[in-house]
């Protein structure tokens, strides 16, 4: 049983409803083996205003207790912030067990519905905030979650 990943770009509006947070596009990775799939992160372009959101309002379980330190100093709010999110695991087992490959993880995701679970920002954790610093690299932190199996 070797792990596999496939990518997806998302390149319609992603709109999470319980958070009322709007992302113009998104790249999708569903890890999976040839059992099952084991885990689902949606990357999104966001900007300081969202981060302070997603702060304020603890969205994509984000709470001070599960932050990590801010490799690099601070952020800088001109710039964009990448945030990586993981579907929790239960949430990634209830779809994989109604889905069987991760194509369909892909497809389901790319039509669902904006009140569906895989849509909610109540759904995902929050793995990491990042910024690009250089072609080459980002600084930022990494939650608890990011440790998470």
């Amino acid at each position: 049983m070797s792990g596999q990943m496939t990518n997806h770009e998302f390149d319609e509006p992603l709109f999470f409803m319980d958070g009322g947070l709007f992302f113009s596009r998104a790249d999708l990775t569903v890890f999976h083996d040839s059992i099952a799939l084991r885990d689902f992160h949606v990357d999104v372009v966001g900007t300081h205003d969202q981060w302070i959101a997603i702060q304020e309002e603890g969205l994509f379980g984000y709470n001070p207790d599960i932050a990590g330190p801010i490799f690099g100093g601070d952020f800088d709010p001109n710039k964009n912030y990448h945030f990586t999110l993981r579907l929790r695991p239960d949430q990634a087992t209830l779809f994989g067990v109604l889905l069987e490959s991760p194509k369909e993880a892909i497809n389901a995701f790319c039509k669902a519905d904006p009140n569906h679970f895989v849509r909610k920002a109540q759904s995902y954790w929050l793995v990491s905030v990042m910024q690009q610093q250089t072609p080459k690299t980002q600084w930022g932190m990494t939650t608890k979650y990011a440790a998470t199996p």
